[in-house]
């Protein structure tokens, strides 16, 4: 369970920094506002990434962690996978490979007649 720990402190963290970031924005202005934005965005691909990590590690469907995503915006198997290694370190040869992630990606959730059969 240390990935799942580690991954949950690595969300915290980055909604910390979003925070100091939204803060340095609201006071700034010209370019200097403009560059904040940009790291700004950039934290927030790097959030949701490790949010999408975290689900996939805990087991959560895709489609429940991310229920609506625009169709040039998916995110990236191996992006995920690669915040999944940053976390697992060396237990993730054991347990994950890139493609359970992409199978993960895919997965639809499962209709209530499924469900009931």
């Amino acid at each position: 369970m240390k990935a799942i720990q580690v991954l949950r402190q690595q969300v915290k963290s980055l909604a910390e920094q979003g925070k100091s970031i939204a803060a340095n924005i609201r006071s700034s202005s010209g370019m200097s506002r403009h560059y904040w934005w940009l790291d700004k965005r950039k934290l927030g691909t790097d959030a949701r990434y490790a949010l999408l990590a975290y689900a996939c590690i805990r087991g959560v469907p895709y489609k429940v962690a991310e229920q609506r995503c625009r169709q040039y915006n998916e995110p990236s198997p191996t992006k995920v996978f690669e915040v999944m290694a940053a976390a697992l370190g060396a237990d993730l040869a054991a347990t994950w490979s890139p493609e359970p992630v992409k199978a993960w990606l895919r997965a639809e959730l499962p209709t209530a007649e499924q469900e009931a059969a």
